[in-house]
């Protein structure tokens, strides 16, 4: 296994920055700024952070984005574009996370408490 698979990676929602968009991205980055800045060079619409789960490896990160894309098939648009609310990713990729006992660093933006009704654990 080569040292990045254990990498602390971040999983992310990217969303258009208008409030009514249901236009999300789904990725994963060891580097969230860089990341954002290289995909909004390429889009007209202004980008900006959703949600992010910080994982203890790329490994699982893979993992917790095909999940995700898998069970979200229906709302995806084109690659790792999806159509739907916000509130119901973050759900999504927190559930995901759970049930496949994936360690959480760490979240972004800093949550304290719950996302959407979920209960989040502080990370260890």
């Amino acid at each position: 296994m080569s040292r990045t698979e254990d990498w602390p990676t971040w999983v992310y929602l990217l969303k258009e920055s208008t409030e009514d968009s249901r236009y999300l991205k789904v990725g994963f980055a060891d580097d969230l700024t860089k990341r954002v800045s290289g995909l909004q060079c390429g889009n007209p619409r202004v980008l900006e952070l959703g949600f992010a789960l910080r994982v203890r490896r790329r490994r699982d990160a893979k993992l917790l984005e095909a999940q995700f894309l898998e069970q979200a098939a229906r709302s995806r648009i084109y690659g790792e574009w999806i159509e739907m609310p916000l509130e119901d990713a973050t759900k999504l990729l927190i559930t995901i996370a759970s049930a496949a006992n994936i360690t959480v660093l760490g979240y972004a933006p800093a949550i304290n408490g719950s996302v959407y009704g979920q209960t989040l654990s502080p990370p260890d």
